[in-house]
C-alpha cells in the first residue's frame, strides 16, 4: 500500500507550454537599378529607374533629371506599387498608367567605359557578357524589344543605356 500511495502521491506533472508562433523572419529586400541617359548637343536628360522587391510586392521608382551644366536637376518622380508573382509584375501610381513587366534573367551584353562623348574612357574593355535582370512587355520577347522598350536592372549602381549623337550602348553605370 505504500507503494501505491508513492506512486498516487507527489505533485502532478507540468503541463506542456502552450506553442508560440515563430514569427517568419522578414523577407530580404532585393534592389536593382536602370538608366537611361539620353545626349545631344543641346543638352542631356536622365531617368532612373530602381526597382525594390520584397517577397511578393514590388516598388518602382522612376525619376528624371536634366542637365544643367555639370550638374543634374531632378525634374520629376513617379512611384509605382504592386505585385511580383515569378517574374511578373503588375504596378500602379496615382498620377501614371498602370504598369505590366515580365522580368527574366539573362545575359546581356555591356559596351565598355566610355564617355558621354562617346570616347572610350583610358583602360576600357571590350564588350562584355554579364546577367542582368530584363524587363519587357508581357508577351514581349526580350530578343525583340529595342532599347527604349526594356529595362536592364542590375544590382547598384546598375546599368545605364546611353543614346548619344554619335551612336550609344549598355553600359554600366558609374558609382
Amino acid at each position: 500500500m505504500v507503494l501505491v500511495l508513492a506512486a498516487c502521491g507527489g505533485a502532478p506533472p507540468t503541463p506542456p507550454m502552450p506553442a508560440r508562433p515563430v514569427a517568419a523572419p522578414p523577407a530580404a529586400t532585393h534592389t536593382f537599378v536602370f538608366r537611361q541617359r539620353h545626349v545631344r548637343a543641346g543638352g542631356a536628360t536622365r531617368t532612373t529607374f530602381e526597382l525594390s522587391v520584397t517577397g511578393d510586392r514590388a516598388t518602382l521608382l522612376e525619376t528624371d533629371e536634366q542637365a544643367d551644366g555639370s550638374a543634374w536637376t531632378r525634374r520629376g518622380s513617379h512611384t509605382f506599387r504592386g505585385t511580383r508573382h515569378a517574374g511578373d509584375l503588375e504596378l500602379a501610381s496615382d498620377d501614371q498608367q498602370p504598369l505590366a513587366l515580365h522580368c527574366e534573367s539573362r545575359m546581356v551584353q555591356l559596351a565598355g567605359p566610355q564617355r558621354d562623348d562617346c570616347t572610350a574612357q583610358p583602360g576600357a574593355r571590350a564588350l562584355v557578357g554579364v546577367e542582368a535582370l530584363v524587363c519587357t512587355a508581357p508577351g514581349q520577347s526580350a530578343d525583340d524589344a529595342d532599347a527604349d522598350d526594356q529595362f536592364v536592372f542590375a544590382p547598384a549602381p546598375g546599368f545605364e543605356w546611353l543614346d548619344a549623337a554619335c551612336g550609344g550602348g549598355l553600359r554600366q553605370v558609374s558609382p
